[in-house]
């Protein structure tokens, strides 16, 4: 390379570490965000949006990093942080949140006190190929949906793979729950229209289901949800519904939905989950919205909507709810987890 050649590319570096590095004293201050709220006044609020998880915006490289990069022979692709390419599944394991990444292969932990996102590494004989669903045990074994190794792939508190649950009987399991009495492993098989029931050990308890339009049949059943009774609660995609059925014996007790657009209707269903006063979430990706229901299967509001900023929604996917209240949403096509508080009735943010 010719000096004046390197001569440019000196100080186009420089140009670029100068603009990187330099404060925007000229930019003006953003105004405080005033509060999101669900339903909006004059109704009292039932929700609030609180926060995007990760914390950590993570914009591809711009032009003048690459060509900085470039003089200095670092690669801004392995420098960039690490991003989420699509969430989809979700749980909570001790101070946690833990994401699937279905399309990277890829399972993320999300520190609920810094928001910071670091990846899990499979240890051991088995890997991720498309992991969707994922439940977490008390003893922090997490298990996981992985429709790509037609199993359920456990991993251990350390990290380790050793073991699938599921093969020869799953071919496309997507959603996972655990349950307490009698222990169980739920996983709803998308592709066989069906829910099966695991022990722990992997023997096979349970088939339930059945493709058809019938009150126990499924129809491309997607996400699965234990509710405070102990119950499983199956979003049943293409029947428009959310089924619930005994664990114990298998018995369908009841079910809620219908087809359509709008606030309380189905028209794509995703994830699942009950919160700790027995309100049933349900995430419609077609929607952009999260709806609430009562224990009755009965609408009461409806929160998100579409667009890109801060608590609404794109695709939402999984579903999950902690014991304070606070609501966690897979946020798949603006690559996010939003997070929401579900607040008393008559109360305020």
């Amino acid at each position: 390379m010719a000096r004046s050649d390197r001569g440019i590319l000196v100080v186009l570096g420089c140009a670029a570490f100068a603009t990187a590095c330099s404060p925007a004293t000229g930019a003006p201050k953003s105004p405080p965000m005033e509060a999101l709220l669900w339903p909006p006044p004059p109704e009292p609020p039932r929700v609030l949006f609180e926060r995007t998880l990760p914390a950590v915006e993570t914009p591809a490289p711009g032009f003048w990093s690459r060509v900085g990069a470039f003089v200095i022979g670092v690669d801004p692709e392995a420098e960039a942080p690490q991003r989420l390419d699509r969430p989809f599944g979700l749980t909570l394991r001790q101070d946690s949140l833990v994401v699937t990444d279905p399309d990277v292969g890829a399972l993320w932990r999300i520190p609920l006190d810094t928001g910071a996102l670091t990846a899990f590494e499979c240890k051991g004989d088995l890997e991720l190929v498309r992991p969707t669903g994922v439940a977490a045990a008390k003893d922090g074994t997490l298990y996981i949906a992985d429709p790509g190794a037609g199993a359920v792939v456990m991993m251990t508190p350390q990290g380790r793979c050793d073991r699938r649950i599921g093969d020869g009987t799953l071919t496309r399991p997507t959603g996972v729950a655990l349950f307490d009495a009698p222990p169980t492993l739920a996983v709803s098989d998308t592709s066989l229209h069906q829910v099966v029931l695991f022990e722990l050990d992997g023997s096979v308890r349970r088939v339930l289901g059945r493709r058809g339009p019938a009150d126990d049949a499924f129809n491309f059943p997607t996400h699965v949800a234990a509710d405070v009774d102990g119950r499983l609660l199956v979003a049943d995609a293409l029947n428009f519904a959310i089924k619930t059925f005994s664990v114990s014996d298998g018995e369908l007790v009841g079910h809620f939905g219908f087809a359509g657009d709008g606030p309380g209707a189905f028209n794509k269903v995703k994830g699942v989950a009950v919160d700790a006063q027995g309100h049933v979430l349900v995430a419609d990706a077609m929607q952009d919205s999260v709806f609430i229901f009562d224990r009755q299967g009965v609408f009461l509001l409806a929160f998100g909507g579409s667009g890109t900023d801060g608590g609404r929604l794109s695709l939402p996917t999984g579903v999950v709810t902690g014991d304070d209240g606070v609501i966690y949403v897979a946020d798949s096509l603006n690559r996010r987890v939003q997070v929401y508080r579900l607040l008393p009735e008559g109360g305020s943010p």
